[in-house]
Formats: structure tokens, C-alpha cells, sequence
């Protein structure tokens, strides 16, 4: 029974962390995309490019 309880701590703990960085890291690109600016569409057409050589 006690194992259980700490498998499921556990878990939940994980769960939290991945959350918690998803986040994070969503928050990153959107600050790093809105101070880029007017570079997105450099972006875009490099990607473009990239599948035009595929």
C-alpha cells in the first residue's frame, strides 16, 4: 500500500515538472517571436525554401 502512494506522488510530481516546463518553453517562443518582429516572414521563407529543395 505504501508503494502505491509513492508511485502515484511520483507521478502526479512528473506531471507537474512537464507542465511546468511546456510553459515555460511556450512563453520563451512567444517573447523570442514578438521581439523578432518583422523577421517572421524570414522565417517562413526559409522553411519554404528548405521544402522547395526536398
Amino acid at each position: 500500500m505504501d508503494v502505491n502512494v509513492y508511485l502515484i506522488g511520483g507521478v502526479i510530481l512528473i506531471l507537474a515538472i512537464i507542465i511546468l516546463n511546456h510553459q515555460k518553453q511556450k512563453n520563451k517562443m512567444k517573447n523570442f517571436l514578438e521581439a523578432s518582429g518583422d523577421t517572421k516572414p524570414v522565417f517562413l521563407m526559409k522553411a519554404v525554401e528548405k521544402k522547395k529543395k526536398r
